[in-house]
């Protein structure tokens, strides 16, 4: 019998073979590995969020709901009256269990800066000074060297807000019914946590009052020391510190930043291209410094919806072109802004495409500029929150506002 073995041809070929099956399945184990993960995080955070519901939930039942609720403007504190008379305390807070710790290459040169903290929901019985319930996770931070950039492992418990909405009561219509709306706002926006309220008021003045969000997602841009003109990019939007944002058609239509003296952040979207819904949450606080300007906050923007339900407005004093030229065909929470410090509503819905414009709570004693500001507008139908608002703008002549335009009271 003539035994033959492999030519070095034949070996080669092999053992490509071989290599490239071992880098696939490599490949595919790394894939699997990292599916893992996600699937494994992302079941750690259903969880928490799930006992963190439940029993903060079935303790506002069990104590006959909330009767007042109040947050702080830094978005990590909400003090709770229930109608029982019990007491809570809500709360988050971050802590770091080792400080900040340089890593160093083998020359001693510092490549990046590790750090890693508790993030803690704590609910606390105000009246007998006891925890009532406790929930702490740990998150990873790197920062690169020059501590410009942080990169996140893992989730964390970022902010505290209170919506309450009134309505009115349909069995007695010198009651309103009231919806308040706790959330813990976690990393992974998909898992805020919403614990929800009501509860049945007499109307003190007879009418219905609109009540916006009471304080919103508090933000931290990382900063060690704001100057003007501090940049913080969170999702869809740009922030910057102590300037708001304009348009200048004389250097090619761009957006440009312009300083101001109040002391909050200004706020536009990144991408004006983008067709994209625009549904991300807006922080109300970064630093716990407030949001003071949405002055041209989505000029021109392609998106074909915007959501600014979201939107803490209450500090915010300039609103001059913020949906100027925007193509969506819808934008959801415009009955929910606080303008009660706004001063300039120019242009804010120039060339707009939405059909209604419902402004029922908008209060515009504060504004002493609303040239244009519903010029060129699509709009037909409108809403204001009593006649006088409604009679505001329906004085509005051309080009001021179409005449097509009707506001009523809502």
């Amino acid at each position: 019998m003539n035994k033959k073995g492999f030519t070095l041809i034949e070996l080669i070929v092999s053992i490509t073979l071989v290599s490239v099956i071992l880098v696939s399945l490599l490949a595919t184990l790394v894939k699997l590995k990292q599916t893992y993960e996600v699937i494994d995080e992302d079941s750690d955070i259903r969880i928490f969020s799930a006992s963190i519901s439940r029993h903060i939930n079935n303790d506002i039942i069990n104590n006959k709901g909330i009767t007042k609720a109040s947050c702080n403007e830094e978005g990590n504190i909400c003090d709770i009256k229930l109608r029982n008379g019990e007491e809570r305390q809500l709360k988050i807070y971050t802590l770091s269990l080792n400080g900040t710790k340089a890593i160093k290459d083998s020359n001693g040169n510092i490549i990046r800066y590790e750090r890693t903290d508790t993030s803690t929901v704590s609910y606390y019985d105000k009246k007998t000074n006891k925890q009532s319930f406790l929930r702490t996770i740990e998150q990873e931070n790197i920062q690169n060297k020059d501590q410009n950039r942080v990169t996140t492992r893992g989730y964390k418990f970022t902010g505290l807000s209170l919506e309450q909405h009134s309505y009115d009561n349909k069995k007695d219509t010198t009651k309103q019914d009231i919806l308040s709306i706790l959330t813990i706002h976690v990393s992974d926006e998909t898992y805020n946590i919403k614990l929800y309220s009501t509860d049945t008021v007499k109307k003190t003045d007879g009418t219905q009052t609109p009540n916006p969000p009471v304080t919103g997602l508090a933000c931290t841009s990382g900063n060690t020391t704001l100057t003007q003109g501090s940049k913080y990019i969170r999702g869809s939007y740009e922030y910057r510190y102590k300037q708001e944002s304009f348009w200048t058609r004389i250097q090619s239509n761009q957006y440009s930043w312009n300083n101001i003296s109040t002391d909050g952040w200004g706020v536009r979207i990144v991408d004006l291209s983008s067709t994209t819904p625009i549904t991300d949450e807006i922080c109300a606080t970064i630093d716990g410094k407030p949001i003071v300007s949405t002055s041209h906050m989505f000029i021109n923007s392609k998106a074909t919806s915007i959501d600014v339900s979201s939107l803490n407005s209450s500090n915010v004093v300039n609103m001059e072109s913020m949906f100027d030229g925007a193509e969506a065909t819808t934008i959801n929470g415009l009955n929910k802004l606080d303008t009660r410090n706004v001063t300039n509503m120019e242009l804010m819905f120039y060339n707009t495409k939405i059909s209604t414009l419902d402004l029922s709570s908008f209060d515009t004693s504060k504004v002493t500029n609303m040239n244009n500001m519903f010029r060129n507008t699509r709009a037909t139908t409108g809403y204001a929150r009593n006649s006088a608002e409604a009679n505001k703008f329906n004085a509005l002549s051309t080009p001021h506002k179409p005449e097509n335009l009707k506001f009523t009271a809502k």
